[in-house]
């Protein structure tokens, strides 16, 4: 079966069961699509390496908006139209299965796939957060343990749904991340429901070196993996890239 046969036999699997008001389609380069708020979305993948190999071992997915007559506009603009709780809700449900399918048909397919979350979105979902994405993998036979879900910055002001945030995701069967700065330090000290893995960036961990044996014993302690983007990797310095970190493309 190609892959186009292949995208095209999964829309039809899921389409009336979650996707009637958005329909999905195929391009010309057998890539999965959608439409929102008179916008046409797809899929940009970028591949995750470590620090000392090049080779990819995971990609991350972001949103590539398009207005119908072409014009690029930026994910965040798209994101600002869903103002409703619902609309984010049915933004963010296309948004993954979008990546998803995309991935599922790509030549690194195999690799774990990281998808973020808006910050809206853990306070709207009150409660089985993944539970609508899972059964959506279940759908098309994929395990949840090949995607890894990028918790928000401002989800670790709030601890006590942070750790039910993480709880809920984990329990079926996702791997977690989380971004690190001053406001998720303290989230991350306490131990509690932490994530799987933990995203550095560049401009942080160079304004605030002194972080830096925090956050690292952090890893260790809880048996974490450090993340930093790869196009950010030249910028940092020797005694910040001697830390056990891998690189996100």
């Amino acid at each position: 079966m190609t892959s186009t046969l292949r995208l095209q036999g999964y829309i039809d699997s899921i389409h009336n069961h979650y996707f009637a008001e958005q329909p999905l389609f195929i391009d010309r380069e057998g890539r999965v699509k959608g439409s929102f708020f008179k916008c046409e979305i797809g899929s940009v993948f970028e591949s995750i390496t470590t620090h000392t190999h090049a080779n990819s071992v995971a990609v991350s997915a972001r949103l590539q908006v398009n207005l119908f007559d072409g014009t690029p506009i930026d994910a965040a603009t798209l994101f600002t139209l869903a103002k409703s709780d619902e609309a984010l809700v049915r933004l963010d449900r296309l948004s993954r299965i979008i990546h998803t399918l995309n991935h599922h048909a790509s030549p690194f397919a195999h690799l774990p796939l990281h998808l973020s979350v808006h910050p809206r979105l853990p306070s709207i979902v009150v409660k089985d957060h993944g539970q609508v994405f899972e059964r959506l993998l279940q759908f098309l036979q994929l395990s949840p343990r090949q995607f890894v879900i990028e918790l928000p910055l401002s989800l670790a002001a709030n601890a006590a749904l942070a750790n039910k945030v993480v709880n809920n995701y984990r329990a079926r069967g996702f791997v977690v991340s989380s971004h690190v700065d001053d406001r998720s330090l303290a989230w991350l000290d306490s131990g509690e429901s932490l994530p799987d893995l933990l995203k550095l960036n560049a401009n942080f961990i160079l304004a605030r070196t002194d972080v830096l044996a925090r956050i690292q014993q952090l890893a260790e302690r809880f048996h974490l993996s450090i993340l930093i983007k790869s196009a950010e990797r030249q910028a940092i310095h020797q005694d910040v890239s001697s830390m056990l970190i891998e690189s996100v493309g």
